[in-house]
């Protein structure tokens, strides 16, 4: 077995539970064996902060159209709502 370290970790309820879940599901034999596993399987060098920037930048630029659009929309509806209320006035 390698050279082992304590750790104490704060957790909020939720995440506590969720681990309680995968240490249950996975059969492990303590909530630190599911630490170990996840800690082990996060790899900084795995390019995962690349395909999370692309897809920040990619949601940035889609709520962009989207702010586009409804401006667009909300501008349509408002000449319409005008255009009907010249023909109310008639």
């Amino acid at each position: 077995m390698p050279n082992m370290t304590r750790a104490v970790v704060l957790l909020s309820s939720e995440q506590h539970d969720k681990i309680a879940k995968i240490q249950k599901a996975k059969k492990l034999k303590s909530a630190g064996e599911a630490h170990r596993l996840a800690i082990d399987a996060f790899d900084l060098e795995a390019g995962d902060t690349q395909d999370l920037t692309a897809l920040i930048a990619e949601l940035d630029k889609s709520n962009d159209e989207v702010s586009r659009a409804l401006d667009h929309a909300r501008s349509e509806v408002h000449e319409t709502l005008s255009l009907f209320r010249k023909l109310g006035k008639k």
